[in-house]
């Protein structure tokens, strides 16, 4: 009977260790996950003929202070056209300065690049959240029931002038649809 008792508490120990080495070895990914600096694009939704708004999303680990950042966004010329940038909540609050150039792409005549910097005073850093908007019109010809991917490069300096690294960014997306998105009020609704 002692050596079932032995046994058991041998094996709960030893699975007590086994966890325990997996969940720490699983929070140290998480931890090394967080110190990742992204810049991502968003997505809309809406008809040929509409404009679409973007948002470029700033995520900025503890301990990293971003004073610029740059996104090229690469889209198909043919399927939208590039209207404007506007200053985001993140770059308001730093009173960063917002600014959009639009190029063709030279390796591609039917894509077209723009390229969005985000900076702020030097010494200032732009905290995490929207920090630009950018604004496309959806061409009349672009056929309903299709995705418009938006590539995106990106980099990033430090308030020392050095590059952020390691930094990513996701592509963003535009949906062209037959119909265009409904919100309604869900208070209204009950």
């Amino acid at each position: 009977m002692n050596r079932v008792i032995c046994f058991r508490r041998i094996l709960l120990a030893t699975l007590i260790i086994l966890a325990g080495a997996i969940f720490s070895t699983h929070a140290l990914a998480q931890e090394e996950g967080r110190k990742v600096t992204t810049l991502n694009l968003g997505f809309d939704v809406h008809q040929p003929g509409h404009e679409v708004f973007i948002p470029l999303i700033l995520d900025v680990p503890d301990g990293v202070e971003v004073e610029t950042a740059i996104s090229e966004v690469t889209f198909p010329n043919q399927l939208l056209s590039f209207n404007e940038v506007a200053s985001g909540l993140s770059a308001q609050a730093a009173n960063a300065e917002v600014r959009a150039v639009v190029e063709v792409d030279e390796q591609n005549p039917e894509d077209s690049v723009v390229t969005v910097t985000v900076s702020t005073a030097k010494g200032q850093s732009i905290p995490s959240g929207v920090i630009a908007d950018l604004a496309f019109t959806i061409s009349e010809d672009a056929a309903v029931e299709q995705t418009i991917k938006l590539k995106n490069v990106v980099r990033a300096l430090t308030t020392d002038d050095g590059p952020v690294d390691p930094i990513t960014g996701t592509e963003g997306e535009i949906q062209v649809t037959a119909t265009p998105p409904v919100f309604a009020c869900f208070f209204y609704m009950h």
